[in-house]
C-alpha cells in the first residue's frame, strides 16, 4: 500500500483466494479498475434528475496479485502489472488519497484539546496547519476531522450512557426505595426506567 500511495494510485481491494479458512491469496487493483455502468438509459426510463458526477473509472489494468507460501509462511508476488492508463496523481495532491489520509495521535489529542476549549472546528484545522507548517504539511482533509469528531461524540456517548446505568445500580443497591432497570432497544439505545417510592 505504501507503494501505491508513493507513486499516486489509490487501491481498492479486489479478490481473495480463501482456503481451509485462511488467506492464500489477495488481488488489490487500481481504483480506475473496470468501467461505471451507464446511467443515460436508466434516467430515461425513471425520469428523475440525477446528480452529474465525473466517472472515475477507466478500465485501467494495472493490479497486483499476492499469494501466501504455505511452507515458508511469506507472501510473494504472483503477478504485477504496473502500466496505467490513467494519468497519476500529482505529488502535491497524494496527500488527498484516502490511504494516505492519517491523523496522527499527536493531532487528535491537539484537537481534543482545543474541542475543550470551545473553539470551531475550522479554527482548530487552521492551528493545526500552523501547527505542522502550513496547510500543503497536513495528512488529512477536514472531512476527516469532521468524521473523527463524530466518531468521539458517539463514544462520549456511550460512556455517558453506561456511566448512568452504573449510577442507577450503585443508587438501587444503596436504597430499597429506588428502582431501575435498563434493555437495549434495537440494539441502539438504552431505555432507562426508575420507579421511586
Amino acid at each position: 500500500m505504501g507503494y501505491a500511495g508513493n507513486i499516486g494510485v489509490h487501491v481498492r481491494m479486489g479478490s481473495t483466494k480463501i482456503n481451509d479458512q485462511e488467506m492464500v491469496g489477495q488481488r488489490m487493483l487500481c481504483s480506475k479498475q473496470g468501467y461505471a455502468p451507464s446511467t443515460a438509459t436508466e434516467n430515461i426510463v425513471n425520469e428523475k434528475k440525477q446528480r452529474r458526477i465525473k466517472n472515475s473509472r477507466s478500465g485501467c489494468l494495472a493490479m497486483i496479485y499476492i499469494s501466501l507460501d504455505r511452507s515458508t509462511q511469506l507472501w510473494r508476488v504472483v503477478n504485477f502489472i504496473e502500466d496505467h492508463n490513467h494519468p497519476l496523481v500529482t505529488p502535491s495532491k497524494r496527500r488527498y488519497l484516502p490511504l494516505n489520509r492519517v491523523i496522527t495521535p499527536l493531532s487528535r489529542a491537539l484537537f481534543q484539546s482545543l474541542n475543550t476549549s470551545n473553539i470551531s472546528p475550522s479554527d482548530q484545522y487552521c492551528v493545526v496547519a500552523q501547527e505542522a507548517g502550513g496547510f500543503d504539511h497536513i495528512q488529512f482533509t477536514p472531512s476527516n476531522l469532521s468524521n473523527m469528531r463524530r466518531d468521539d461524540r458517539c463514544n462520549i456517548i456511550q460512556r455517558d450512557a453506561d456511566l448512568l446505568i452504573q449510577l442507577f445500580v450503585e443508587r438501587r443497591n444503596k436504597s430499597f426505595d429506588f428502582f431501575s432497570f435498563t434493555r437495549l432497544d434495537n440494539g441502539n439505545f438504552y431505555v432507562i426506567y426508575v420507579i421511586q417510592f
